[in-house]
């Protein structure tokens, strides 16, 4: 996920019972790969007043003040925020789910789409600090499918390739942005119009360095997949 950090600290912030079906919600949302940011939980009294003043908000019994309720939006993988999707299948999914464990959907009034709330047994009855706090775990990354391998036998330096880009002139602009980003030290393209281009690295000492720089540039999406070269030089 890849706001899972902020995600999940705004939802720490949710009352007991609220926060334990929101981390539910959340592990649906993972499991599905659905990606979400959880930008806002608890909301102050005088939060609530300033929205309410300008229109975001309709009322001062707002359940984000007690810590029931979440505001979400759909992000794609270059982490925009997707304010428009709040009627797509994904969204469907996610909002669907939450109604059948208990949440209340927002959209379902026609002008709150990114809120949810947990009402629980009413209007400030959740708790804090009382429950036995439930997390999902992180998913564990399937490497076999975004890393390959290509080593001889007693390699002694090792490259990494990456798979092919859409155009001639995006691989150059990786060649050059992921060196400026720190994800490698040098880049270099190499292909052709017929094959496609891709992007060879500058060379590693050890097959580990070269795992740790590939598997950085996979978690942040900007490739989708990576081989590992090991050679005798």
């Amino acid at each position: 996920m890849i706001y899972d950090k902020r995600n999940r600290e705004n939802l720490n912030k949710l009352a007991d019972n609220t926060k334990n079906l929101a981390y539910k919600w959340y592990q649906y949302c993972i499991s599905n790969g659905i990606e979400v940011l959880i930008y806002e939980t608890i909301r102050s009294v005088e939060q609530q007043k300033t929205n309410v003043a300008k229109g975001a908000s309709q009322t001062m019994k707002s359940y984000h003040i007690v810590g029931q309720a979440l505001d979400w939006v759909l992000v794609d993988s270059k982490k925009n925020a997707l304010w428009n999707s709040y009627h797509t299948p994904n969204a469907d999914k996610v909002i669907n789910y939450a109604k059948s464990i208990g949440f209340v959907s927002g959209r379902d009034w026609g002008w709150d789409a990114p809120h949810l709330q947990y009402e629980y047994k009413g209007y400030g009855t959740d708790t804090f600090g009382k429950a036995k706090p439930i997390s999902p775990s992180k998913p564990k990354e399937d490497w076999t499918k975004k890393l390959g391998y290509n080593i001889q036998d007693q390699s002694t330096a090792y490259r990494i390739h990456t798979d092919k880009f859409k155009c001639k002139a995006d691989a150059y602009k990786a060649e050059k942005d992921f060196v400026k980003q720190g994800y490698l030290k040098y880049a270099e393209v190499f292909g052709n119009d017929k094959d496609g281009y891709r992007l060879k690295s500058g060379k590693y000492t050890c097959q580990k360095d070269a795992e740790l720089a590939s598997k950085k540039m996979l978690n942040d999406k900007v490739i989708g997949y990576a081989s590992i070269i090991g050679t005798k030089e």
